[in-house]
């Protein structure tokens, strides 16, 4: 057999274990969260789990790129992994806006990348990466600081004549984001709306096959603009103290 003839085969074998998953809601449970504690603290946790009902071709095709994929983002400074027999969990924390957007974008290209997507479905490697962008934009107001996240999904531009038998990834994959903010979190008009709401946290389902943006506004504690404040109220309460207390001491 030519090596040809091999590779017509080989997507053949491809386009029947993707066509098997259709049935199912998703060979692979991914999520992006976003955890906001105040100003200097956060969280960011990208978890990723295999459907248990996969066929074993399929977890074998998906596991490839799941454990490659999980490889990269353990490795990266201040990273902690959990696994499981489906999965992993990696938690990296953040400490400002600028932090946040450098390592979450990061772990996009890692996931998005056109090695790790030709992994996950089998088929030759993609023209063209994914766009997976998160811009963060910061405004401190003292004692509590104005965040506004703006995130980007597009994977459109993977398909192309040479992934021509790829089909949706909507169809292999679910994708959710979702957002921890202490308060006062507000949807922009032109944003994808939130799929559930739970007390604080916004949970958005992705579709892979279609463009995502998210735009929303919420509001953090500023430990630093609150230390500041007691610092200049301790130094005025001092200073009004002070000239009452001098005529006191000269009478003695």
């Amino acid at each position: 057999m030519n090596m040809n003839n091999h590779g017509y085969w080989r997507r053949l074998w491809v386009a029947i274990a993707l066509v098997m998953s259709l049935g199912l809601s998703g060979c692979v449970e991914a999520e992006s969260g976003i955890d906001y504690r105040d100003q200097v603290h956060g969280t960011l946790v990208q978890q990723v789990h295999l459907n248990p009902g996969l066929t074993q071709l399929q977890r074998f095709t998906a596991e490839q790129w799941l454990n490659a994929v999980g490889d990269r983002l353990a490795a990266l400074p201040e990273a902690s992994q959990a696994r499981t027999e489906d999965g992993w969990q990696i938690r990296i924390p953040f400490h400002n806006g600028a932090d946040l957007q450098d390592k979450f974008n990061h772990i996009g290209q890692q996931i998005f990348s056109p090695d790790a997507l030709a992994n996950l479905s089998g088929t030759d490697r993609p023209g063209a990466a994914g766009q997976s962008q998160l811009t963060v934009q910061e405004r401190n107001l003292i004692v509590v600081q104005r965040n506004r996240l703006i995130y980007d999904l597009d994977l459109r531009s993977l398909w192309t004549d040479q992934t021509s038998v790829w089909l949706p990834l909507q169809s292999v994959m679910d994708w959710q984001f979702t957002l921890n903010s202490p308060w006062g979190a507000r949807i922009s008009s032109n944003s994808l709306p939130p799929s559930r709401q739970e007390a604080d946290q916004l949970t958005w389902s992705l579709r892979l096959d279609a463009a995502n943006h998210i735009d929303v506004t919420f509001w953090v504690l500023s430990p630093l603009g609150l230390g500041a404040v007691v610092i200049g109220v301790l130094v005025v309460l001092g200073l009004a103290i002070a000239p009452q207390r001098r005529p006191a001491a000269a009478q003695r």
